[in-house]
């Protein structure tokens, strides 16, 4: 795992700045998770599958999976997520701490959030013995849109693919993750990540939306 700042993606996610209004066709409205309030989607984005619900996505466990692929390379995807239950109070506390402020995350850091991290967890303790299935190349936070959230880059070497994984603490505790998954073939995946950066950048949080509480407690 790198533990450098320079995180190999073309910006950092303090970097998203406002969205700009360039010539990239009609854009529909996405009402995926309640904390967002707009996210704008290209036209070359393809919702192809969903959870069983009746709106946004949303099913009766309070899941939330939707994906969207990439018109001309299916395999290029977006998954928005919600795994339908909250994490422990422990790793909602260590999330709360490592939202604090702007850092690349060590080991440590990582090991403590493991079950926030969900499916990128395996590559936090691979042993150095056996070739890791799961490898963490940067984990970092920073700002997106005037909101703290975690960004980790990942490789899952069976699957062939590359991850960029945002992670959103939904309620100010920490216990509540969103996740926000684009992944590719790792021979596809760097051409693409400017398509998610775009996406991002549009994002527009609701107003109500707390800090988290550690902030809160130390303000």
């Amino acid at each position: 795992m790198q533990s450098t700042p320079q995180a190999r993606w073309p910006q950092s996610v303090a970097g998203f700045g406002t969205p700009s209004c360039d010539s990239l066709g009609r854009r529909d409205e996405r009402r995926i998770f309640a904390e967002v309030r707009f996210l704008r989607l290209a036209d070359h984005w393809l919702e192809s599958s969903r959870d069983a619900g009746l709106w946004g996505g949303d099913a009766f466990d309070h899941r939330v999976f939707r994906q969207y692929q990439l018109r001309w390379a299916p395999s290029v995807t977006m998954d928005f997520w919600f795994r339908g239950a909250r994490v422990s109070p422990a790793a909602g506390r260590a999330f709360c701490e490592v939202l604090r402020r702007a850092q690349v995350l060590d080991r440590c850091q990582l090991s403590a959030i493991k079950e926030v991290l969900g499916v990128a967890a395996a590559g936090v303790d691979s042993g150095s013995a056996i070739e890791p299935v799961v490898r963490i190349e940067s984990a970092e936070t920073g700002s997106l849109k005037g909101r703290m959230v975690l960004a980790v880059r990942w490789e899952n070497r069976k699957m062939k693919r590359q991850f960029l994984s945002v992670y959103i603490d939904a309620e100010g505790d920490g216990r509540t993750v969103r996740e926000i998954h684009f992944s590719g073939p790792c021979d596809r995946f760097t051409q693409h990540l400017a398509l998610v950066h775009e996406v991002l950048r549009s994002i527009q949080w609701q107003e109500s939306c707390p800090p988290p509480l550690s902030l809160s407690a130390s303000a």
